[in-house]
């Protein structure tokens, strides 16, 4: 087998049949015990400059926009939504705006990619602590073979642009016969010239006869930067890197001690941050006047609405169905403009209110006085709201302002869980929780808003609201005498 499966056996059935049960572990949440699994399930893939930086730079390659990265909560999400496999894009960003982390394109890119080169390895282990015990006190050499220049260069013990030199000798006299120079580059490669040379052995070899003697000349050993030759630098280094190692494996309370303090202080860091942002939440806006302290001073003649905002207020309530929505728009854009109307309304209760009435009377239609009609959605925004719900390939810039999925959309007494009479949803995928709605008569939609949109165009008019005998007679008796009078008084009855 060129691939060990982790099984869990019953007992009971592993000893009848005579097999070895290896017992399988959770991963641990403590994160110094977690980070020495990583070191050693890096070792094992061969990754010894990544094992290094886990013990000596975790808190300089675990960063997402300034913020350490845990990686134990890191990989119990990841692990919590099936593994790396599953993951995509959206998902990543989820993983990032759930650790309190900057959460754009960049970073879900970031992120994978930190996972990718540290974590993914610890995927479908068994996480046993004796064999990160056993690890840790066996700790063997780097096997001749594993490391190449990238990992000096990346570990920093190796410069790019360093000179390495081969001195070619007289295999009788071992005088230096010529000195050839090249230069090491970012990708860990020799380059000589035009030439470049995948390794200290390919460099060797270029400047020899193809002999059995000569290409049994290790190029580690032959190749020299400054006084020190590849082999003796590679040899300093991996014995540091079992050091480092080691202690990671065994003593992960001190290995750890610096990232462990800078992930707790970052931790009360934000609860901090959180436990303020609710506790502001809980005050009232900036100048903010309550509705009584507002209706007093209204009342002395010094109320918050100016006269000029208390004129457009009015044309805005008398407008006809024809001009309501155009006379909205000529009062929003004013108020952009003004700053003194922009704190009264966002100060006062009373000038939002009006607003927004005036805002349902837009979108939705009426044929008042009630009981004689009943609001319904204004079906003329069917059109827009498929407009903007499906783009044209060349995406024009959003206007500003309402748009109708925004009205439409959160204010429908149906959403995707509370289905219009008649319409079922079935599971489309397991994992990511996408639903196929399928209407009364028979069509799929692959989103709840085409769904919606459908319902909207195909759906009849409801059932208009019957009056009670008892509370609505004086009303109905008011409209039918026609008065202005009786007019006024089922005005202020709808508003109350």
């Amino acid at each position: 087998q060129t691939r060990k499966e982790v099984k869990q056996w019953d007992e009971a059935n592993a000893l009848e049949e005579g097999r070895f049960v290896e017992e399988v572990f959770e991963p641990p949440e403590d994160r110094a015990k977690f980070l020495s699994f990583v070191v050693l399930y890096l070792r094992k893939e061969k990754k010894h400059v990544e094992a290094n930086a886990v013990v000596e730079k975790m808190s300089d390659i675990a960063q997402i926009d300034g913020k350490a990265v845990d990686f134990s909560d890191l990989f119990h999400r990841v692990r919590a939504r099936g593994g790396s496999s599953r993951m995509n894009r959206r998902i990543w960003i989820s993983v990032l705006q759930e650790m309190n982390l900057s959460n754009g394109s960049a970073e879900a890119n970031a992120i994978k990619n930190l996972y990718e080169r540290y974590l993914r390895c610890c995927e479908e282990k068994n996480w046993d602590p004796k064999e990160l015990e056993k690890a840790g006190e066996s700790t063997k050499q780097i096997e001749r073979g594993t490391m190449n220049l990238l990992d000096l260069l990346e570990s920093g013990v190796l410069q790019a642009g360093q000179e390495l030199v081969y001195n070619k000798k007289d295999e009788d006299t071992k005088q230096i016969l010529n000195s050839h120079v090249g230069f090491l580059n970012p990708d860990g490669t020799i380059q000589m010239g035009r030439k470049k040379f995948k390794n200290p052995n390919k460099f060797v070899l270029s400047f020899n006869d193809g002999s059995e003697k000569t290409k049994k000349k290790d190029g580690w050993k032959e190749v020299f930067v400054g006084e020190k030759s590849l082999a003796q630098i590679k040899n300093a280094f991996a014995k540091n890197l079992n050091q480092t190692a080691k202690q990671g494996l065994l003593q992960p309370e001190k290995a750890f001690g610096s990232t462990l303090l800078l992930l707790q202080t970052q931790s009360e860091q934000d609860a901090t941050q959180i436990r303020e942002a609710e506790r502001a939440a809980m005050n009232p806006p900036p100048k903010w006047i309550s509705p009584e302290d507002d209706a007093d001073s209204a009342q002395r003649g010094k109320g918050a609405v100016h006269a000029d905002l208390e004129a457009a207020l009015a044309k805005l309530e008398t407008a006809g169905p024809e001009e309501l929505q155009s006379t909205m728009k000529k009062m929003l854009d004013a108020v952009k403009d003004r700053q003194a109307w922009t704190e009264a309304i966002a100060s006062s209760p009373d000038p939002l209110t009006r607003i927004a009435r005036c805002w349902w009377r837009w979108f939705f239609k009426s044929s008042l006085p009630p009981p004689y009609g009943s609001w319904t959605l204004d079906k003329g925004l069917v059109p827009a709201l498929s407009e903007e719900l499906n783009p044209t390939r060349k995406r024009k810039k959003q206007k500003s302002g309402a748009h109708a999925s925004g009205i439409t959309l959160a204010n429908s007494k149906y959403t995707a869980s509370n289905l219009p009479p008649g319409w079922r949803k079935e599971l489309r995928n397991v994992v990511m929780g996408f639903y196929n709605y399928i209407s009364p008569d028979g069509q799929y939609f692959r989103n709840w808003a085409k769904a919606f949109e459908y319902h909207i165009l195909t759906a009849k008019d409801e059932p208009e609201d019957k009056p009670a005998a008892a509370e609505d007679q004086p009303q109905e008796d008011a409209a039918k005498a026609g008065s202005v009078a009786g007019a006024e008084a089922l005005a202020e009855g709808k508003e109350a």
